[in-house]
């Protein structure tokens, strides 16, 4: 028997449990199903650079962009960013935009880290404007390549392999003659 003082749920408790119950794995499918894939249109925010900067929408449209968040802590972006400083330095004359987006809680780290590896890339930490278009960050470090169509091309989470790093130089074109 029941234990004295326990009541059974009502009708309209169960329906309401199920309901909410539906509601969550609703949720948790739309959440899942807007996870960036390579192929998704990306409509890219207005992105402050540390430099003072500022890329829109316009100034970014029929470029590729090369997005690469990380942080000054996390060990995979230490070994990645020396690719992205390469490649930065070999794709300066051609139109493909870069912009490490830095997670760091206090920017003053970050800036102290770049000088201290002579990391010339630009660099943004306007993380709440591009995760509210790429989604929020679920590790380190993450590389986003969005084609001239506005189209994602690469979408890679954790370290990659320098080869792969220079490689995303092909969605460039050059702007020497």
């Amino acid at each position: 028997g029941l234990a004295s003082g326990s009541k059974i749920p009502g009708k309209r408790t169960v329906r309401r449990l199920r309901q909410l119950l539906l509601a969550g794995l609703l949720f948790s499918l739309l959440a899942c199903s807007h996870a960036l894939q390579v192929g998704d249109q990306v409509q890219l925010p207005e992105i402050s650079l540390d430099n003072g900067q500022r890329l829109n929408a316009v100034s970014l449209r029929n470029k590729p962009v090369l997005i690469v968040l990380w942080a000054s802590w996390c060990p995979y972006c230490a070994r990645h960013l020396p690719y992205l400083e390469k490649l930065y330095q070999q794709s300066r004359n051609s139109d493909l935009q870069i912009i490490a987006v830095s997670i760091d809680a206090e920017p003053a780290k970050a800036r102290a880290y770049l000088q201290d590896k002579k990391y010339h890339f630009p660099v943004s930490f306007d993380v709440v404007s591009i995760e509210r278009s790429v989604g929020i960050v679920r590790g380190l470090p993450r590389t986003i390549l969005i084609d001239r169509h506005g189209r994602v091309a690469v979408h890679e989470l954790g370290e990659m392999f320098e080869e792969d790093v220079l490689a995303l130089q092909r969605f460039a074109r050059s702007s020497i003659p």
